[in-house]
């Protein structure tokens, strides 16, 4: 059964040709006739590249949209592109070229013969090509093989045609094993932003000159378009609303290089591996069977390496420094490894080598085919959601009041060589007097926010969400049972805290929904220079901690794999709100409990993943003066340690709410601290 989605309402996309055709194909395309002088629309630019992510459009040619118009065409015509002495037909596509500029795919440059930014290229409007454009909508497809040999399993290519040959890979795994699978085809063609599994770069528009932003933001068009991919590859998998993935593996292609020794560029034949729910010794335990695997199909199998990588760093494959393009970090925090999406999870980057031959794309079908089942027979053997829920231990009471913190100065970011590039460069931060709850709010207190909205006529409630009435599309939380894993409750008109987990932090609850409750104890949210304040200030006077010094006792971090009794208990995988705060070392110098680890928290300030190099206020900065994603901080029970740090920063969607995801509030000293008490 093949499912096909149509998208009302998007710009038409030309999908140029199908995968299988060969470079002989190809250069057989020349034009039946000479080209007619007497065109009467025709357009000269200086040849350039072509935008990323286009080898799947050859003989294909970008030109700005003015451009289009002027040949009187429209995204996926023919067109006949001329230089001196040669003439070739290809696609013509819409991009953000630069002015006066064409873009000309790789293939067909080194066909004609031209270099970009010195010789031109002339378009005109071809006639009686010789191939025809085959205008179609992005689509989506279902292969739902046999969903009861694999139950709560799927296999999904966001980018079947992009990633080269992909989508071919996961088809041809289920009629091999039956193995579920989707495949979505031109969402994220020629570069143009589509963007379909929301990880890293989250939905970035394209660049005014080609490619995408470096920066993360979110963009609703792509939102939706992922949201209705995770749609079609659950209903693949016959999940139930709400039901996560026993195991989802996201799979992709890469065709990135390295520069070798001797100079010359190579491809870098690594299967770039992130996954979610493993512990590290399940991890070690797959790429065991990936290499046995693989060894059959070739005599050099790629690597695998597993790793949420800073992506700005240098590493070493096979003797030879790469920069690893893929770190993961976006799938785990809110795409599709998200730990209350699918209790096990991969997300897999393979490299050319596996994919451009036909017989390489058999043997990759049949490695990864074989790999998911041993998988499903191995390591699915226990559910990851199963487990007692463990309450909080008997006389457990954490402190409930805030902090005074004297203001001053501080050193704010990763010194050079650690952490991420999105927290460096490390700088001095001066900031008033203010105060900071000692723990995360709970859900028994948060719960009572609600009820008193609700009481008040101020809440809408419906799907599992609670969003205000005043502004319907402003989610606060989350319910159960719409969503199943949230610890709120609506029971007999009243919202309250989940039987045996009022004491642990309130997660699933969103950026308004934390803001909100903060006004309405007279506080607000920190912003993320008094988050970091308290997280690295020691009033003894000593140095600061930085990136990768937890300011901590390691084992009252509860992040992932800290082996805590509530690791293997469902989810979320919280521990009370302030579990340790018996313990001296518990605390951050400054004398706050969970500021990493347990729920990442939420801050007041815009996200911007550059905003260090911007050269931000050193009095009191309050982040960017807009954007589109709010800072979260911490790390939590679904973050490895690497970053579960002080200096770790994500933006996420302020009306999202997450698993792993709560807040703790501020309030400047001039206000009342009673005031906090409610």
């Amino acid at each position: 059964m093949q499912s096909v989605m149509n998208m009302p309402g998007r710009v038409l996309l030309y999908y140029a040709l199908a995968l299988s055709v060969s470079c002989a194909a190809a250069a057989s395309l020349e034009p039946d006739s000479p080209p007619n002088p007497g065109e009467a629309s025709r357009h000269t630019g200086l040849a350039a590249k072509a935008p990323p992510g286009v080898l799947h459009l050859y003989p294909s040619v970008f030109v700005p949209p003015d451009v289009l118009d002027l040949l009187h065409a429209r995204s996926g015509d023919v067109v006949l592109v001329e230089v001196p002495g040669a003439a070739r037909q290809a696609w013509i596509y819409a991009a953000p070229m630069a002015p006066d500029s064409i873009g000309v795919h790789p293939w067909l440059r080194d066909t004609l013969g031209v270099e970009p930014g010195s010789d031109p290229v002339t378009l005109g409007r071809a006639r009686g090509p010789s191939f025809e454009p085959r205008p179609i909508e992005p689509w989506m497809e279902a292969y739902p093989g046999n969903s009861g040999e694999w139950p709560g399993i799927a296999v999904g290519a966001p980018h079947g045609d992009c990633d080269l040959y992909t989508g071919e890979i996961v088809r041809r795994m289920t009629e091999i094993s039956g193995l579920p699978t989707a495949a979505a085809y031109g969402y994220r063609i020629s570069g143009l932003g589509r963007w379909i599994d929301v990880n890293r770069p989250l939905g970035k528009p394209p660049r005014p000159r080609g490619g995408v932003y470096r920066e993360r933001a979110l963009w609703e068009e792509p939102l939706a378009v992922y949201h209705e991919w995770q749609e079609l590859v659950r209903e693949t998998a016959q999940l139930e609303a709400g039901q996560p993935f026993r195991f989802y593996c996201s799979f992709h292609g890469h065709d990135l290089t390295i520069r070798h020794k001797d100079g010359d560029r190579v491809e870098r034949r690594v299967v770039e591996a992130m996954g979610s729910g493993f512990t590290p010794a399940e991890l070690n335990t797959i790429k065991d069977w990936y290499y046995e695997l693989a060894g059959r199909c070739f005599d050099d199998p790629p690597l695998i390496v597993f790793g949420n990588l800073p992506e700005d760093r240098i590493y070493e494959v096979d003797g030879v420094e790469a920069r690893f393009f893929y770190s993961g970090f976006g799938a785990r925090k809110y795409g599709t490894l998200r730990r209350d999406r699918a209790e096990r999870a991969l997300h897999l980057e393979t490299p050319n080598v596996m994919r451009f031959q036909p017989e390489h794309r058999e043997s990759t079908a049949h490695i990864f085919a074989e790999l998911f089942r041993m998988i499903r027979d191995s390591l699915l053997v226990e559910d990851a959601l199963s487990g007692e829920l463990l309450p909080a231990p008997k006389g457990h009471e954490a402190p409930s009041g805030m902090i005074e913190l004297p203001g001053g100065g501080f050193k704010m970011g990763a010194p050079e060589g650690r952490g991420w590039s999105c927290e460096r460069p490390q700088h001095q931060v001066a900031l008033p007097p203010y105060r900071i709850q000692v723990r995360e709010v709970t859900h028994a207190e948060f719960a009572a926010f609600l009820q008193h909205r609700l009481e008040e006529d101020e809440l809408l409630v419906g799907g599992g969400l609670v969003r205000e009435r005043r502004a319907p599309d402003r989610v606060l939380a989350a319910l159960a049972p719409g969503v199943p894993l949230s610890d709120f409750l609506l029971e007999e008109g009243r919202i309250q805290a989940r039987e045996g987990r009022g004491s642990f932090p309130a997660v699933y609850v969103s950026w308004f929904g934390a803001r909100a409750y903060a006004k309405w104890i007279g506080a607000r949210l920190p912003s993320e220079a008094e988050w970091e304040m308290a997280a690295v200030w020691d009033p003894r006077g000593g140095d600061h901690a930085h990136a990768g010094e937890n300011t901590t006792a390691r084992e009252t971090i509860n992040c992932d794999h800290s082996g805590d009794p509530w690791e293997n208990g469902p989810y979320p995988r919280t521990w009370p709100a302030g579990l340790q705060s018996g313990r001296a070392d518990a605390y951050s110098p400054a004398g706050c409990l969970d500021l990493l680890g347990n729920a990442a928290e939420w801050c007041a300030d815009w996200y911007s993943f550059g905003y260090y190099r911007e050269d931000p206020p050193a009095e009191d900065p309050r982040g960017p003066g807009s954007g589109t994603l709010r800072s979260c901080r911490g790390g939590s029970w679904a973050q490895e340690r690497a970053t579960s740090t002080t200096s770790f920063r994500i933006g996420l969607d302020p009306g999202g709410v997450y698993p792993d995801v709560g807040f703790r509030c501020a309030q400047d000293v001039s206000r009342n601290p009673e005031d906090a008490g409610r």
